[in-house]
């Protein structure tokens, strides 16, 4: 069961407003945006209600572990999220995406309701028609378990060793030594 702070908890019952905040934790630096109309601040952080976030695609919840994917759409006019989703592999990234009940002056009420905790999965689609001024970032996100079947490491065979290091020939005949050899032990 979920639990929230006592203050969401008691704007939930009267009017409220409702704010989308996405953290990325994109490599220079983090972006913070929300789909609000302003910037909202939370927690020493500045969540842009620049514009610049169009649609968050469809979640749910459930007690099962489930691998889940969705898409954020983002407006490229501005080029900076360009630049950051170009110039820096982004692969793997998290992105954490909340729901803040907000008080009539746009301050978040408690604390933000965390929905989903998310992976940068591949490159961004960008999409450009300049006839029409418009500019679209599609950034494909899927849940932390997206990768938790992946076999990870290296494998000790020629075509695997020969990925990283082309001209190495010493797996080449290891099958033919007709002994095993354990890694790191004599």
């Amino acid at each position: 069961m979920r639990s929230l702070h006592v203050d969401t908890l008691a704007k939930l019952k009267t009017d409220h407003l409702r704010a989308k905040l996405l953290h990325f934790d994109y490599t220079p630096a983090p972006v913070y945006l929300t789909d609000a109309p302003v910037d909202i601040v939370f927690d020493g952080n500045t969540y842009l209600g620049n514009g610049m976030l169009l649609g968050v695609g469809d979640s749910s919840q459930s007690a099962d572990i489930r691998v889940s994917t969705s898409t954020i759409t983002f407006d490229a006019v501005d080029p900076s999220m360009v630049a950051i989703l170009l110039s820096n592999p982004q692969h793997g990234r998290a992105v954490n995406i909340s729901i803040a009940i907000l008080n009539d002056d746009f301050s978040v009420a408690g604390l933000p309701i965390l929905m989903q905790s998310m992976i940068i999965d591949g490159l961004p689609k960008i999409t450009d028609d300049p006839s029409k001024g418009k500019a679209i970032i599609k950034q494909k996100i899927s849940s932390e378990f997206a990768n938790w079947a992946v076999k990870n490491g290296r494998m000790t065979t020629p075509n695997n060793q020969q990925k990283y290091f082309p001209s190495d020939t010493g797996f080449d005949f290891a099958a033919e030594s007709g002994k095993e050899y354990p890694w790191g032990r004599s």
